[in-house]
C-alpha cells in the first residue's frame, strides 16, 4: 500500500484488481482510496485506465530517484479520484494534493444523487517516496 504522511494527514491507495492479459480493458485497475486531511475524511473505490496507472508509477519511480517533477493519476469517472505528488521547491521537498469522492444514491428521493467528497493537500517528507516505489504494483506498472 503507497501512505503518504504528515502528522494526522494521509492518503493512502492500494490496488485491488488489476484486469488480467487477454480480458476486455486489460491492466485497468481498481484502488482503494482513504485520505484524512485537516480533520476531514473519506475513501472511495475508482477505476483507472492502465496508461494512467502506468504513467502515475513511473512518475513515482522518477520522483523518488530525482526529487522534480510530478506524479499524477485520476480515475475513469470523472472527480472520483484527482491526485497529484510534485516537488514543491528546488530543495526537493513533496507535497501531495488532490480530491476524491463518489455520488452516494438517496434512497427517499429514489433517483437523486448526492455528491460526497474530500479536498485534501499536504506537504510530506520526500523519505516516503523510497518505501513507495517498493510498493510491489507501483513497480510492476513501473516497469511496463
Amino acid at each position: 500500500m503507497l501512505r503518504f504522511q504528515s502528522d494526522d494527514d494521509f492518503v493512502e491507495i492500494d490496488l485491488i484488481e488489476q484486469v488480467s492479459a487477454g480480458q476486455p480493458n486489460s491492466g485497468d485497475a481498481e484502488l482503494h482510496v482513504r485520505v484524512s486531511s485537516a480533520g476531514f475524511a473519506g475513501h472511495t473505490q475508482p477505476w483507472v485506465e492502465l496508461e494512467r496507472l502506468q504513467s502515475f508509477c513511473r512518475g513515482l519511480v522518477a520522483l523518488g530517484r530525482v526529487r522534480r517533477g510530478e506524479a499524477a493519476i485520476e480515475s475513469m469517472s470523472p472527480k472520483e479520484l484527482i491526485l497529484k505528488i510534485r516537488s514543491s521547491d528546488l530543495l526537493g521537498h513533496m507535497s501531495i494534493e488532490g480530491s476524491t469522492g463518489r455520488g452516494v444514491f438517496q434512497l427517499a428521493a429514489e433517483t437523486w444523487w448526492a455528491w460526497h467528497a474530500v479536498h485534501f493537500g499536504f506537504e510530506f517528507d520526500p523519505s516516503q517516496l523510497v518505501a513507495a516505489i517498493r510498493v510491489d504494483w507501483v513497480k510492476r506498472n513501473a516497469e511496463t
